[in-house]
Order: structure tokens, then C-alpha cells, then sequence
């Protein structure tokens, strides 16, 4: 993947992340995992199981999106960086050229 690629796809990341829907459905969903948890007869281990799976696995889409928004937020340093160092080689081959 390019590095302006991760800058897009952290761009997408960002806006889903700070998305007052998406916050809201993240929520609730997580809430009702819970809630379906405190309810669940104790001794329905496998169903706890799928439950707790399913909290788990909020957590890391959650925390690969987050990682996706500061990688993101690194390549669009490093592109930055290239931009600099190419405008600034420009310049001193035009100096050297007048």
C-alpha cells in the first residue's frame, strides 16, 4: 500500500471514528452485548463464551482503526517530509543554475 493510500484510508478511519452515528451504534452495541451478559443463565458457558468473543472483537476493530488513523497520520509526515526535501533540492539546483 502507498503512503498516500494510508493517508486516505486514515482519512476514512478518522471519519468513522468520530462519527456521532457510528459512536452511537458502537454504543449501543456494546451495551447490549453487556446487557445480554448480566442476564445470561450462569451456567450457559458457551453462550458467555460467544458473548465475551463478541466484546473482544469490538474492542479490536475498534483498536485497528485507531492504528489505521496514526498510521495514516505518519505517512502523511513522511510525504510531507519527501515534499520538503524535493522543494528545497529544487532550490538549490536553481541557485546553482542563475
Amino acid at each position: 500500500m502507498s503512503r498516500q493510500q494510508d493517508v486516505d484510508l486514515a482519512q476514512h478511519a478518522k471519519t468513522m471514528l468520530t462519527n456521532p452515528a457510528y459512536i452511537d451504534a458502537y454504543a449501543r452495541y456494546e451495551a447490549k452485548i453487556i446487557e445480554r451478559m448480566r442476564l445470561l443463565d450462569p451456567k450457559d458457558t458457551e453462550m458467555l463464551q460467544t458473548l465475551q468473543r463478541h466484546l473482544v472483537s469490538l474492542s479490536v476493530v475498534r483498536k485497528n482503526m485507531e492504528i489505521m488513523v496514526g498510521d495514516g497520520a505518519e505517512a502523511k509526515e513522511k510525504i510531507d517530509f519527501e515534499a520538503r526535501t524535493l522543494a528545497q533540492r529544487a532550490k538549490s539546483a536553481l541557485r546553482r543554475i542563475a
